[in-house]
């Protein structure tokens, strides 16, 4: 029988930068681990970083990357979130996982990050805050529904008890892509509860490794809990706990796209902004490059409101945005480079920015016709004018 562990950290303690309110050692390395992997059967397992402010992301990201690599696939990374998402999407990471009480991240990033995730078809792995954690899935639906959520521990209140679980699993068991995984649960007979609610297809089994019972107890053996989930329950069940649900979240994932849109970085600026200048007189009308300079140039050199459009690793435009009241974003400009045209990038770009920000508003002169069929294939409406026409996205009043 297969086996996916769906809940193991990784990190040194070099990642360490700052002190912080996290006070457990999450310190793993994967040299060790596919060796304890190798002698307990376990054919995979999902890789995540330690949820801790106090540690690099960007170094704890890395090193998840190289675990992948150098164990032939078989550790899964997970990323941590920051910026660098969708490139860290796009370098292979499999899904993100994000502790809401060791790790603040702003209201306004979490829904960029959670709708990039929906958007390339990415689980996250949630560690709720203490109370109502089925309130907080709820609300992170509210913005991206369609986005997989894995409710890590299966939101048990306390280590190895099962207090909250069989609540969690009711107030959650109509949405099919909420998932619950079980490390640190207090007893199998919750697990088979739930099951019996929402069916072992949503359903996975993981470890917490190093924490749990390995950090707290001495004599944990891998192969004992493992042997423990097999006493417990059928083999039609266990083949879903074990491997078929980790396999359809983590395994199972289609193949990305040769185009990728980036939260703006400054290792992008130079090239772009000499792009700008070497724009033609009707890029500069059409985008009124000279009446919105400023702002255009704040934006970019804050790397706020603006996303890179890639073809692999190479820089072929830009979009930039601004927000509304009521949760409605203007679309400034898009520009693709003119040697890059023809290609059908900016159709791929607008498809991202309708997804990440699903009510819109945009104006265009009335004779840029490339535009205007673009917005009208993507079902933009139109209010006519003689010279500016308005668009709208959505559910816009």
């Amino acid at each position: 029988m297969k086996i996916i562990d769906s809940h193991v950290h990784f990190g040194l303690e070099d990642f360490k930068i700052s002190e912080s309110n996290f006070h457990y050692n999450l310190n793993n390395d994967y040299p060790s681990f596919l060796k304890i992997m190798d002698d307990n059967g376990v054919d995979f397992c999902c890789g995540l970083p330690i949820p801790d402010m106090g540690y690099d992301s960007n170094k704890n990201n890395e090193y998840l990357l190289s675990a992948m690599i150098n164990s032939n696939g078989r550790i899964l990374p997970i990323v941590r979130f920051d910026d660098f998402l969708v490139e860290n999407i796009f370098n292979g990471f499999k899904g993100a996982k994000y502790h809401v009480v060791y790790e603040k991240i702003p209201s306004s990033s979490l829904y960029l990050y959670y709708k990039i995730l929906e958007y390339y078809k990415r689980p996250l792995i949630i560690h709720a805050a203490f109370l109502d954690k089925p309130k907080q899935i709820k609300k992170i639906l509210r913005v991206a529904p369609k986005l997989d959520i894995i409710l890590a521990h299966m939101g048990r209140g306390h280590i190895y008890e099962s207090d909250m679980v069989l609540e969690n699993v009711k107030k959650l068991k109509n949405y099919d892509n909420v998932y619950f995984e079980t490390s640190t649960v207090g007893n199998y007979q919750t697990i088979l509860d739930a099951i019996k609610i929402v069916g072992s297809n949503r359903i996975l089994f993981g470890t917490d490794y190093p924490f749990g019972k390995i950090y707290f107890t001495k004599g944990y053996t891998y192969r004992e809990e493992i042997k423990s989930f097999c006493s417990f329950f059928d083999n039609g069940t266990l083949q879903d706990i074990f491997y078929n649900t980790s396999k359809k979240l983590f395994l199972d994932q289609k193949p990305l796209p040769k185009i990728s849109v980036v939260i703006m970085k400054p290792c992008y600026l130079n090239i772009l902004k000499k792009k700008l200048l070497e724009m033609s007189e009707i890029d500069k009308k059409f985008l009124s490059f000279n009446d919105k300079r400023g702002s255009i140039l704040k934006d970019l050199n804050s790397c706020k409101h603006t996303f890179a459009i890639l073809e692999k690793d190479k820089l072929v435009g830009y979009m930039r945005e601004s927000g509304r009241l009521h949760n409605i974003h203007v679309l400034e400009e898009i520009y693709i480079f003119p040697e890059e045209r023809g290609k059908g990038i900016s159709k791929f770009a607008l498809e991202f920015f309708c997804n990440i920000f699903p009510n819109i508003i945009a104006k265009t002169f009335s004779n840029n016709e490339k535009i205007i069929r673009l917005f009208t294939s993507f079902g933009f409406e139109m209010s006519f004018g003689t010279r500016i026409l308005n668009w709208t996205y959505g559910k816009v009043e």
